[in-house]
């Protein structure tokens, strides 16, 4: 009893986002999603869980304390940093892992906040990096490009712009609207890079930090210091990567953009490219229906998801008193059930936040 509840703390709450994707594996065949996952510390984020069977990732973290991947899903290791060019620099190893930089932390800003302390450097290690096109030249190369590697970010995606002209259909990228690493680009700086090879900005998880005045209550809004930004190519680029490519190929790209859009819940815009797809004859008329069906099964009822977002959050809040009694693991408890009662809420309210005349704005937490 004791081993289930504490497996089931491990990681972030899972609840299925995905419907039966077995259409889409009759169409890749061998072929599968290939993700770089940059700053792959804990292996790739729940979301993947569903499709894991679809997915290769090609993961990157020089960090030697990085943790390793879940075993479902098929991982290939690069235990190198990345950078625009070959080059050697320290990497700053600090208190936290993830937080580890090539940049000095900037404390004249971050010692205004309440985590301050994970930041602090406490070893140093040189470290090789390389460009993203050297290093998985002769590997597959990346559809989907995630990076979090504390103010590395810009860097790494200009090395990385040969895939982002070609192979790459979306980006998640870590970006600061603060200096928290000295010399390190801000939110703009990446979104400019990115928007010139036809990337559109489709969601921003916004990341704020409680200042060490410690005031929070739930009418608080603390500053945003950075966020998790996603890109998809924009339909008018997304259709003329298709055009460009070999017909046997087109089936194959569409279904790998599908998936990341429903993985990422894009689902009006999966929709819309399904249809355009089909309407210029980029594919095949059952495909598009099979992918709106796809679409449609993904896209959760407010009331029924709601009702399986609250029966997880109870799960966690009885391992939570379960646990109690229990030091370090009633922190974990803690901590999973405010992740599963985060969800929920934030489900709730974005079901509640349609608004405008038509009911077609979406305002966000």
């Amino acid at each position: 009893m004791m081993r289930r509840l504490t497996s089931a703390l491990r990681g972030p709450s899972h609840i299925p986002i995905l419907p039966d994707v077995r259409r889409l594996k009759q169409v890749l065949g061998s072929d599968r999603l290939e993700v770089a996952d940059v700053g792959s510390t804990g292996g790739p984020d729940s979301r993947w869980r569903d499709c894991a069977a679809l997915c290769h990732f090609l993961a990157f973290d020089p960090d030697p304390r990085a943790e390793e991947a879940d075993p479902e899903f098929a991982v290939t290791n690069f235990a190198i940093g990345l950078w625009s060019s070959k080059t050697t620099r320290s990497l700053l190893l600090t208190s936290f892992p993830p937080a580890s930089t090539v940049f000095d932390p900037n404390h004249a800003v971050l010692d205004d906040f309440l985590n301050a302390p994970t930041s602090e450097v406490i070893g140093v290690e040189s470290i090789t990096l390389d460009a993203m096109s050297s290093v998985l030249a002769g590997h597959a190369k990346p559809d989907f490009i995630k990076i979090d590697a504390e103010g590395a970010e810009l860097e790494i995606l200009r090395g990385a712009d040969e895939f982002l002209a070609g192979s790459c259909l979306g980006i998640q990228v870590e970006a600061s609207f603060v200096e928290r690493n000295r010399g390190a680009p801000f939110f703009s700086d990446i979104d400019c890079h990115v928007r010139s090879f036809g990337f559109s900005l489709f969601d921003l998880v916004c990341h704020r930090l409680i200042r060490t005045t410690g005031f929070f209550g739930l009418t608080s809004r603390p500053q945003v210091i950075w966020g998790d930004a996603v890109y998809f190519l924009d339909a008018e680029h997304f259709l003329m990567r298709m055009a460009q490519a070999d017909p046997w190929r087109r089936p194959a790209v569409f279904c790998k953009f599908l998936l990341l859009l429903l993985v990422y819940g894009a689902h009006d815009y999966a929709a819309e490219i399904a249809a355009r797809a089909a309407a210029k004859g980029l594919i095949a008329e059952d495909l598009s229906h099979d992918a709106l069906r796809l679409v449609k099964d993904a896209t959760s009822h407010g009331l029924s998801h709601v009702a399986k977002l609250t029966f997880s959050a109870a799960i966690a809040l009885g391992a939570l008193v379960v646990l109690f009694p229990f030091g370090t693991l009633r922190c974990r408890a803690r901590q999973h059930f405010r992740r599963r009662l985060r969800r929920l809420v934030e489900a709730t309210a974005f079901w509640a936040s349609r608004t405008d005349p038509y009911d077609a704005a979406v305002i966000g937490l």
